[in-house]
């Protein structure tokens, strides 16, 4: 590794970002890099790597009481070796927000560690399969998505000329656009909400499952075309049948104007609900 070339943007970085990730292959030189750099720095940062023996059996034993302990800026390296610190970096990052707190290296060979860095970063977000009945055959894998709807248009070439020459909206744009807006509500509703897909091994799916604390469900899909029918409500009316005790009611998101019932509890509601303003 050519540390010169990289050496003030790595400081320019520390200057405004909390946290600062050097990823790379081992033996590149990331070690010397970061040990360099807290030589040379005014402001004293204290460097753990998780090579050592001890210190990784302290951070994967208790990975937030790890981060919590640590007081100033901290350079974290191989910290691929314990991805369970990543959450509680996140943690202590929306508590403070200092420029420069933590600095992380990791080695390029551990694909779960990228996962749990692109999650840290707000980049992409894993939503669990919704599970009460063990008798089901449900898919256990999380659904993987891409939250931000605009990156997601930048990956997939959709200006806002393409988009405005389509009959209609691409699916996978306005799903992420949902749950996006889906997250925020879980974030800030008192009701302590939880946010999950559902998906049987027979590839009858629901979107999205919002859980309140009482374990009480809402199924929510999502049709970017402005017509809905029955064959739409397929997943949640599986879900009504199956999970009675515990399903509230089912939503259809889709690109209507009309707020339409489609039987006992669902229903087919305008996404243009998220933003219109609400009749008296």
């Amino acid at each position: 590794m050519h540390t010169k070339h990289i050496t003030s943007q790595l400081v320019a970085a520390l200057a405004d970002t909390p946290v600062v990730v050097i990823n790379g292959a081992r033996q590149s030189g990331k070690s010397t890099l970061v040990q360099m750099l807290a030589r040379a720095d005014p402001e004293p940062r204290r460097y753990l790597t998780l090579d050592d023996p001890v210190v990784l059996k302290a951070a994967r034993s208790d990975p937030a009481g790890f981060i919590n302990g640590l007081q100033g800026q901290v350079t974290l390296d191989e910290v691929q070796r314990a991805p369970e610190l990543f959450l509680p970096i996140k943690a202590a990052v929306d508590r403070n927000r200092q420029p420069g707190r933590f600095l992380l290296t990791v080695s390029a060979d551990v694909m779960l560690c990228y996962f749990a860095l692109l999650e840290m970063l707000f980049l992409l977000v894993r939503l669990p399969s919704w599970e009460r009945n063990p008798g089901k055959r449900l898919v256990k894998a999380p659904t993987v998505f891409l939250p931000d709807s605009g990156m997601l248009c930048y990956f997939l070439a959709a200006t806002a000329e393409s988009l405005a020459a389509r009959p209609g909206l691409p699916g996978g744009i306005v799903e992420t656009w949902v749950l996006s807006e889906l997250l925020k509500h879980v974030a800030f509703s008192s009701l302590r909400l939880s946010l999950w897909h559902y998906r049987t091994q027979t590839n009858i799916e629901v979107d999205f499952v919002l859980e309140n604390r009482l374990g009480q469900i809402t199924g929510i899909e999502v049709k970017a075309s402005a017509t809905v029918d029955g064959k739409d409500f397929k997943g949640l009316r599986h879900l009504q049948e199956t999970e009675s005790a515990l399903f509230q009611r089912g939503i259809v998101l889709y690109a209507g104007r009309e707020v339409v019932p489609f039987g006992d509890n669902l229903w087919a509601l305008p996404l243009s609900l998220w933003w219109a303003p609400q009749r008296q």
